[in-house]
């Protein structure tokens, strides 16, 4: 009866390609980051080449939502990240 649980766990575990949409949303975090101009563009190839993992996504993935500039510093927030900013102290 489990078995078809351990297949699917096993194989989501085998499973270590990076997919675009994963990329994607390294690059656009990477976007709201404020690096030099050299990191910026180490973390673009690092992000675009094609020996990026699972392991090295996730570790990306921290290292640039740490990074991400607060509201504030943004040129052009989105709505979303404005709303979001005002329910930190307006206790919406």
């Amino acid at each position: 009866m489990s078995d078809w649980i351990d297949d699917l766990f096993d194989n989501l575990e085998q499973e270590e390609e990076v997919t675009e949409r994963m990329r994607d949303r390294l690059l656009l975090l990477l976007e709201r980051c404020r690096f030099e101009n050299i990191v910026h563009e180490d973390y673009e190839a690092e992000i675009l080449s094609s020996d990026l993992n699972r392991a090295r996504y996730q570790e990306l993935s921290t290292t640039l939502e740490s990074n991400v500039l607060d509201i504030r510093y943004e040129y052009a927030p989105s709505q979303r990240h404005i709303a979001k900013w005002l329910r930190l102290f307006c206790e919406l």
